[in-house]
């Protein structure tokens, strides 16, 4: 059943579901990727003073179009699979932005005299929600299943981040800056979005499904909501500001506003197939294109050497598709997970590396998930 706790842990369809209950005590999950900078790299630099080939080297990593980052993190505290029904609800938190390169020199050397620092595309974004999905399978002739979700998402709280703009020039004589944050926030709305899938099972030791996850999915917001602007203004031309101590603008406006919607999941299609080469031996494979961020190709070899213990090997290669996602094209991830049985409880840890393995990574994923089943 390794198959199936690796799909049910990833919010697939279970379609290949079998006459035992299965009750998820706890699932964490967490993502966290950039363009730029490893473990290996933050170690090197973490409590250090930065000498100024530090500073350079730092700058050289930093890709032209900024630092990207993105985190997304997931608290399972309920899932329930019974037959043909499931039910899992689950906490969830995303994030991402952009940090354009002329900030980190601007902190690195500070302003230097004469040079013009000029940015507008400095953004970010972050959410928090829960969602319970419900999902339902059933049988068709010549062992084909079909299965749908209903999923009911609850946002607890938005903050969006853009049209940010930085001027900063510094002279021997004057001081000229205006900087502008745009923002929106909530706290509070609530949304849906569905699934479907189809599989067939081959024979004993081959099987295929193609799932397509968060259809239409969306969070309205409309609870306490608010647009609002940043502006501070520095311009030490007028002396007599200056002698005045005034010679600075700043000013926040705020505003309440409209419902708005954002997606918080992009939707996905997902081709995977499993096969079997032995009892203890399983090779999972498949591709998952994901709305205007990544095609991914999975490969995963599930091996167990003894009925208590399961060690599963994982490598991804992703083709970017949208120039804003936070990851490099193309790039892989690896990773190892493993699956302890003891009587009717199932323990599965997985860790996976982006761009490199351990320090040398750009980013990392973990997953933790305790199960228990039984027959009935």
């Amino acid at each position: 059943m390794t198959f199936y706790l690796i799909l049910t842990f990833l919010n697939f369809i279970n379609l290949f579901s079998d006459k035992r209950i299965y009750y998820q005590i706890l699932g964490i999950s967490f993502n966290f990727y950039n363009n730029t900078f490893s473990g290996k790299d933050y170690n090197y630099y973490n409590g250090k003073y930065l000498n100024e080939k530090d500073k350079e080297a730092i700058l050289q990593a930093i890709p032209s179009e900024g630092w990207k980052l993105s985190s997304e993190g997931s608290l399972s505290f309920l899932s329930l699979s019974y037959r043909f029904w499931n039910l899992s609800v689950s906490l969830n938190t995303r994030g991402r932005g952009r940090i354009k390169k002329e900030i980190f020199e601007l902190l690195f050397f500070g302003n230097r005299l004469n040079q013009i620092y000029q940015t507008e595309e400095n953004r970010g974004e972050v959410f928090v929600f829960s969602q319970i999905k419900n999902t339902f399978c059933f049988s068709l002739k010549n062992k084909w299943k079909i299965g749908f979700g209903i999923n009911y998402l609850k946002g607890y709280y938005y903050l969006k981040a853009e049209d940010n703009y930085l001027y900063l020039l510094t002279t021997q004589k004057f001081l000229n800056l205006y900087n502008e944050i745009n923002y929106k926030k909530s706290f509070g709305g609530n949304g849906f979005g569905f699934d479907i899938g189809i599989g067939k099972k081959i024979d004993e030791k081959f099987g295929v499904k193609i799932i397509m996850e968060n259809i239409n999915n969306k969070i309205f917001w409309q609870k306490e909501n608010h647009i609002g602007k940043i502006v501070l203004i520095v311009d030490s031309l007028n002396f007599d500001k200056i002698s005045k101590g005034n010679y600075y603008f700043f000013n926040k406006e705020e505003k309440e506003t409209i419902q708005f919607v954002n997606r918080p999941l992009p939707f996905e299609i997902n081709l995977s197939c499993e096969n079997v080469i032995k009892d203890f031996l399983k090779i999972n494979s498949g591709i998952s294109w994901a709305e205007k961020e990544y095609v991914k190709l999975l490969s995963r070899l599930d091996y167990q050497p003894f009925n208590f213990l399961g060690i599963i090997n994982f490598l991804n290669l992703y083709l970017l598709t949208d120039k804003d996602a936070s990851l490099g094209s193309p790039s892989y991830e690896i990773g190892i997970g493993f699956r302890v049985i003891i009587k009717d409880i199932d323990f599965f840890f997985s860790h996976e590396y982006y761009k490199g393995f351990l320090l040398g990574a750009k980013g990392f994923s973990f997953k933790f998930r305790l199960d228990y089943n039984f027959s009935y």
